[in-house]
C-alpha cells in the first residue's frame, strides 16, 4: 500500500476530497518526521512507537568487493508495535 492509497481510504472514510486527503496524510507524515529528527519519542496508542536510537559505529563486510568496511555511528529509527497491533495481525 502507498500513500496515495492510504489518502484515497481517508478520503472515502471521511468524505473529503483526495487532495485534501493527502495533504492530511503528508501533514502527519512530516509532524513525525520532525519529532524524530528532535529526538522525540512518538507513541501511538493501539498502533505502536517510533524512536531514534543511536547504533554505535562497527565493522561490515562488503561481499561484493570483499573487504572490510568501517560503518559510523548513526541514528536509526525503531518501531515497536502494540499488543493490541500485535494481536491483531496474529488473528487475521
Amino acid at each position: 500500500m502507498r500513500k496515495r492509497d492510504i489518502a484515497n481510504k481517508v478520503a472515502q472514510h471521511i468524505g473529503i476530497t483526495q487532495k485534501d486527503a493527502l495533504n492530511v496524510v503528508n501533514l502527519l507524515l512530516e509532524e513525525i518526521r520532525k519529532a524524530l529528527l528532535a529526538g522525540e519519542k512518538i507513541e501511538i496508542r493501539g498502533f505502536g512507537t517510533f524512536k531514534r536510537l543511536m547504533a554505535s559505529a562497527k565493522k561490515a563486510r562488503d561481499i561484493k568487493k570483499a573487504k572490510e568496511v568501517n560503518l559510523p555511528e548513526r541514528y536509526r529509527v525503531k518501531f515497536i508495535a502494540s499488543k493490541h497491533l500485535k494481536s491483531l495481525v496474529n488473528t487475521r
